[in-house]
């Protein structure tokens, strides 16, 4: 799956990493954050040849799809990821990991998924 507009691409592996970010607050690499944080000097020059061309749609996708407290400058990127560093970091608090293990001995239940992340609901 990949999203396309009007004719340019983010790939499947972009896309993957772009929607990782945007729901779950995972790192990204240089090219997007350079995209993310509306630098568009820095991002045509971390684009591979493949995404070079196809800035405009990383620019919809970003547009269209990602929160807008997510996107628009280098601080709200870092502010972006480092709120949910900090919900996984609470959600890794050794209380917690007693109250997982427990509830997951007695009622075969767990809540994270096979990297140890905190799964969504509806997953």
């Amino acid at each position: 799956m990949s999203y396309q507009h009007r004719g340019f691409v983010v790939s499947n592996e972009m896309l993957s990493a772009l929607e990782a970010y945007a729901h779950e607050g995972h790192p990204i690499g240089d090219f997007l954050t350079a995209v993310l944080s509306n630098d568009l000097m820095n991002a045509c020059g971390r684009a591979d040849d493949f995404n070079l061309p196809n800035l405009p749609a990383f620019c919809a996708w970003v547009y269209n799809e990602c929160p807008s407290t997510a996107h628009g400058s280098r601080a709200k990127v870092k502010a972006w990821l480092a709120k949910f560093e900090t919900e996984r970091a609470a959600s890794f608090h050794p209380d917690k990991q007693d109250e997982r293990a427990d509830r997951f001995v007695q009622t075969g239940e767990n809540d994270l998924d096979t990297f140890g992340r905190p799964m969504r609901q509806g997953s």
